[in-house]
């Protein structure tokens, strides 16, 4: 038999892939009735720098922002790294993930503000995303995130 746990998106992969669980001895298993988690279809958070807004989900589950050309939003900062930090989506959720060498600032709405650095935090609600230095020293350069709730 074989069943189905989910989806999880892969490196160099742009589609989700099915992970299933392969079961070969039914008699010791303890079947749970637990229901899976909701597809990653559903989750979507939107990132704002700018006059740019992007939309992440299960097409675009990836944003990388820094200095360098290559990344989805350019910061032009000399405390900004040219690959600074990305938003993946895993599981259902999305993951802050700082790569710098000077931190990334993270300000979620109702909370104060703290400072990532080599590290990642699950993103909730809305808030700031400063790279380099404190949302207070460059609120020109503060991206702007919303996590949607699925309906």
């Amino acid at each position: 038999d074989i069943r189905s746990i989910g989806n999880t998106h892969v490196k160099g992969k742009a589609e989700p892939i099915e992970l299933v669980e392969f079961i070969w001895e039914r008699q010791s298993l303890t079947m749970a009735n637990a229901r899976l988690e909701t597809k990653s279809e559903d989750a979507r958070l939107t990132v704002q720098f700018g006059n740019t807004t992007i939309e992440l989900g299960a097409k675009k589950p990836v944003l990388q922002m820094g200095r360098a050309d290559a990344n989805d939003f350019v910061v032009a900062d000399a405390q900004v790294s040219r690959v600074h930090a990305r938003i993946e989506l895993r599981r259902n959720r999305f993951f802050l993930v700082d790569q710098s060498s000077n931190g990334t600032f993270l300000s979620i709405r109702g909370k104060g503000e703290l400072m990532l650095r080599r590290d990642e935090i699950a993103l909730e609600s809305s808030g700031l995303i400063s790279l380099g230095a404190p949302t207070a020293e460059v609120p020109h350069l503060c991206l702007q995130f919303t996590v949607h709730k699925r309906s």
